[in-house]
């Protein structure tokens, strides 16, 4: 979609669940169907929507089952790279909690804390002023769908992000937004979005985008959204 001069710049910074992996498959949904291309879809002219979604990134550290995934060390030359921003979204947290990762709930928390300096120091650097953010909690994981152990024991981990999430986004003035109120991993591997949630989820955080960070183009939604009480939310 062509942006609007002018249009407020959004960077996502996710996993696989970003990157819209089909569930079961190695493979991703068509940009009508993945939820950052849905919510760019929604939101119009007046937003540019930049998806950084990598399979199997960690919010801090290597994924002990495939190399060159630590999402910190990765994250400033990414968000140099796209500079100036008006919304960072971070959307990481699931791949932390695989079962090779050895993180605590609190753990994951404090990795998620460490971005903040870090975003700090890279857009000073960079000499541009310093983005919103928007911390979404992963969706759930259902562990009754898992196809292989990689993930055993993540449901209840990612079960206790919610609220420390938001803890993080309280003590650092950014937004807050719990996926896993709404979506939750497919029947088909109990951890990826399949195409109906994809949707819901570009849906639930357009309408949130657009009324927390309004377009600077004076564009807003293109079609509405049904709402879900209770499901959105700013720390």
């Amino acid at each position: 979609m062509q942006t609007t001069v002018g249009a407020t710049r959004i960077l996502i910074y996710g996993d696989s669940i970003t990157f819209a992996r089909i569930p079961g498959e190695l493979t991703r949904f068509n940009e009508q169907t993945r939820w950052p291309g849905v919510m760019q879809q929604l939101l119009g002219r007046g937003y540019e929507v930049i998806a950084e979604g990598l399979r199997a990134r960690m919010l801090r550290g290597e994924n002990p089952y495939i190399g060159y995934r630590d999402g910190y060390e990765q994250f400033g030359p990414i968000l140099a790279s796209h500079l100036p921003l008006d919304l960072l979204v971070i959307l990481l947290g699931s791949n932390d909690a695989c079962n090779g990762a050895n993180k605590s709930p609190l753990d994951i928390a404090h990795d998620l804390r460490d971005y903040f300096p870090l975003l700090r120091d890279w857009c000073e650097q960079q000499h541009m002023p310093v983005p919103k953010v928007l911390i979404v909690a992963p969706p759930a994981i259902v562990e009754e769908n898992l196809k292989g152990e990689v993930y055993r024991g993540a449901e209840v981990i990612i079960r206790d992000l919610p609220e420390l999430y938001a803890a993080v986004a309280r003590e650092n003035e950014a937004l807050f937004f719990n996926a896993a109120a709404i979506v939750a991993g497919s029947k088909e591997d109990g951890v990826h979005l399949d195409a109906t949630d994809n949707k819901l989820l570009g849906r639930e955080l357009a309408e949130f985008i657009a009324q927390a960070c309004p377009s600077y183009a004076g564009i807003g939604l293109t079609e509405s959204s049904v709402s879900h009480e209770g499901k959105l939310g700013s720390a």
